[in-house]
């Protein structure tokens, strides 16, 4: 993409003249500045802010043609036929986005060069080399948290199941009606657990040293990571999915607008949670796929002389 710097007058006289007055009069933008998490989170903004304009809406309807349980049943029917709707849309907007943002890492990362995956995986496959370095550690500057907690989420994926586990709560409790009211639908409540529990996976235990041992796990961490944010995506999406499906047959038994209205805020506060979750997790992941190269990169020379030395 060429973008033009300079006064009109330079313009016109690389235009017409075709020659470059100077070196800032043309510059080449050799890839598209996304801020992808900015994008991912204004969805979450404006499915809130939708949702209360049509709850705003709602109750303009009851106000203006009286409480009647007619007047209450049709108003709430279009909102929750909106909600629907704005989910659907909010769901489409992210699949696009995480492909893209996916995409992005696929490119970005996974670079090769002198001390790459491919002589790590050299390494440990030479048996011989590794027990030799068993007793051989490359100290670090400063303690380092490399991920391993968040690898292991994007293996074991425990918040989307314990989302999953938010979404049963909603559905037993306003659509299979195998509950007596006793699920807690604070939408507060809910987003302040599942957000804190997010957070939680950005930040693992710190280590001072590098073994061998742990390169090989950093290696296994690498090697899997793309198939695994992958299907996290997947994964997150369709839990998405399953949760525009849910607030379409909330009530489907017998209305109750106010326990209905409160279950339609708890499936759009679990969207969002999870949205929110994606966004971070997929934020993190170049960051520490970069520090594992890094290592890489530090490691194998620290390691190739230390074999000369003690060969």
């Amino acid at each position: 993409m060429l973008k033009y710097h300079e006064s009109e007058e330079y313009s016109a006289m690389f235009l017409y003249n075709n020659t470059i007055t100077s070196e800032s009069s043309l510059y080449v933008e050799t890839e598209p500045k996304v801020n992808f998490v900015e994008e991912s989170l204004s969805y979450n903004k404006e499915l809130l802010t939708e949702t209360m304009s049509a709850t705003s809406h709602m109750f303009d309807i009851v106000a203006e043609y009286s409480d009647t349980p007619k007047a209450v049943t049709e108003a709430f029917s279009d909102w929750a036929n909106k909600i629907g709707k704005f989910l659907k849309e909010f769901k489409a907007k992210v699949i696009v986005l995480f492909k893209r943002w996916i995409d992005w890492i696929a490119k970005k990362l996974h670079m090769k060069g002198l001390y790459s995956d491919e002589a790590v995986k050299t390494l440990l496959a030479d048996t011989a080399k590794c027990s030799k370095l068993a007793g051989f550690k490359m100290e670090l500057a400063e303690p380092t948290d490399f991920g391993f907690t968040y690898f292991n989420e994007l293996e074991n994926r425990v918040f989307i199941k314990n989302a999953h586990a938010s979404a049963f709560a909603v559905e037993k409790d306003r659509v299979d009606y195998t509950s007596k009211r006793s699920v807690d639908l604070d939408v507060k409540k809910i987003r302040d657990e599942l957000m804190n529990e997010s957070k939680g996976f950005l930040n693992g235990l710190k280590k001072t040293e590098i073994t061998i041992d742990d390169i090989r796990t950093l290696y296994d961490i690498k090697s899997k990571g793309a198939e695994r944010i992958k299907k996290y995506k997947d994964e997150v999406i369709a839990e998405i999915d399953r949760l525009s499906k849910i607030s379409n047959v909330i009530g489907r038994i017998d209305t109750d607008p106010v326990k209905d209205q409160q279950a339609y805020n708890a499936v759009i506060t679990i969207v969002t949670c999870l949205n929110e979750h994606l966004t971070s997790m997929s934020d993190t992941y170049p960051t520490y796929i970069n520090l594992v190269d890094k290592t890489f990169a530090e490691f194998l020379p620290q390691a190739e002389q230390y074999l000369i030395a003690n060969g």
